[in-house]
């Protein structure tokens, strides 16, 4: 069975097939023919039905998701942008000429004080 992989939907086509999957098992389809209709899995058209009863049509809105905030804002990602692209590491008083993720690491961590904990410096 080809399964659709819902995190990778927008929130308004996700939103619309969940209620379509509900809208096609209140018009009599079975759960299960549904699921493998819509190429997802039995237990998802389960956990949207559950979620309708609970909380009607609205609670099949897809909420945005979740995730750890970004440390850069817009504006220092659009500083860092033009950092990199514009000027070399050298011009930054590092001792290479190619960047690489742990001198913008070390560029964010000058500039703006913020340690990432992935890189290793």
């Amino acid at each position: 069975m080809n399964t659709t992989d819902a995190r990778k939907l927008k929130h308004e086509e996700l939103t619309a097939l969940r209620k379509r999957g509900v809208t096609a098992v209140q018009n009599g389809e079975s759960p299960e023919d549904v699921a493998r209709i819509l190429g997802i899995f039995r237990v998802t058209i389960y956990n949207w039905l559950a979620l309708y009863r609970s909380g009607g049509w609205d609670a099949l809105d897809a909420n945005k998701r979740g995730g750890r905030k970004p440390k850069l804002d817009a504006k220092a990602m659009e500083w860092l942008y033009k950092a990199i692209t514009n000027k070399t590491p050298e011009q930054y008083r590092f001792p290479f000429v190619l960047w690489t993720s742990k001198l913008v690491g070390k560029l964010i961590k000058e500039h703006f004080g913020i340690i990432n904990q992935a890189i290793k410096y």
